[in-house]
């Protein structure tokens, strides 16, 4: 069912999407019940990862990045009252 051209936005085509999303993701289950396996429990080989060779670049946040996430930090605590977290 293509909703792509709808023009009425309703919490039941929202619902009938959502259930197709599902049965699509979901076709062949039988239940909805995770098996949790303990590793004793796992057959099959268990595959290691090696990132010691992985060198990943660090990104520092510059002086305008940094003022920027200020900035909405502020707005975010003048729209809640002074109720942020972050403030205290």
């Amino acid at each position: 069912m293509d909703r792509s051209g709808r023009t009425l936005h309703g919490a039941l085509l929202d619902a009938e999407l959502l259930a197709e999303v599902y049965i699509n993701m979901t076709r062949g289950q039988n239940s909805l019940m995770i098996d949790i396996e303990t590793p004793a429990q796992r057959s099959g080989p268990t595959l290691a990862s090696d990132f010691s060779g992985l060198d990943l670049p660090v990104l520092w946040a510059t002086p305008h990045d940094i003022a920027a996430h200020e900035t909405i930090l502020t707005e975010l605590d003048k729209a809640s009252g002074g109720k942020t977290v972050w403030t205290r």
